[in-house]
């Protein structure tokens, strides 16, 4: 592989970037260049907008460092590799933010070339979260729609709705109540393991202080009581 200094590599870039009216620092995708060694040489606006790091703090150093969650180093070093190796690549994957969240993206590797040979790499980025957002709620809705159609009553819905929705969403945990005013009484349907919920209990105290008028008698719960009325859940997914 062709060997060319980091400040050479940098400066050939931005002098390129210059040349094209600022094709990677306008580009509203996110825009990463690495040299032959996978150290960051530029990274454009939008890079460190979606991820949240500044163009100072990256720069000299290996990328994997910053953005690559533990699961994904493999693909990653591979992508690069074939960046690398003169040929492109492709992948709809997730890279970790600063502030350790993970982001899902559409990454595109292409060969940065000069002379014989690639001497690094393009890395361009397309912000997923919207559409994986959107693809979510279509799914849970669908999910809705399939319910009640296969079911004579709400009630009998309920369960059902309640596990699509969570799936689609991707939810830890999730309730429905429903309030039957015949039998004067407050059904609980519960998406989760009973440990899962106890956690959402402690976590969230005031979640179960109800202000509603239809459960104005359904004043807050002690947790036991609580643990008790989900011992055996109209619905426990494990």
């Amino acid at each position: 592989m062709p060997k060319q200094s980091s400040t050479s590599l940098a400066l050939t870039v931005r002098e390129h970037d210059a040349a094209l009216g600022g094709l990677i620092r306008a580009n509203p995708l996110a825009i990463l260049v690495v040299d032959a060694h996978d150290c960051v040489q530029m990274v454009n606006p939008a890079f460190e907008s979606l991820f949240g790091f500044r163009e100072a703090e990256l720069v000299g150093h290996p990328i994997e460092a910053f953005i690559v969650p533990g699961d994904r180093t493999d693909e990653a070093a591979t992508l690069s590799r074939r960046g690398f190796e003169g040929q492109s690549a492709r992948s709809v994957t997730q890279r970790r933010r600063k502030d350790g969240s993970l982001v899902d993206i559409d990454l595109t590797v292409v060969p940065l070339v000069s002379g014989p040979g690639a001497v690094g790499a393009y890395g361009i980025f397309r912000d997923l979260t919207e559409q994986k957002r959107a693809e979510r709620q279509l799914r849970a809705q669908y999910a809705v729609i399939e319910a009640l159609a296969n079911s004579s009553t709400v009630e009998d819905a309920a369960a059902w709705v309640l596990r699509a929705v969570a799936e689609a969403l991707h939810w830890q945990v999730g309730v429905m109540w429903i309030v039957d005013k015949t039998a004067n009484e407050l059904h609980v349907y519960v998406s989760g393991t009973r440990a899962q919920m106890l956690d959402m209990v402690r976590t969230h105290d005031d979640l179960f202080e109800s202000k509603s008028p239809l459960v104005l008698e359904r004043r807050r719960e002690t947790l036991d009581e609580f643990q008790r009325k989900i011992e055996r859940p109209l619905l426990h997914v494990d």
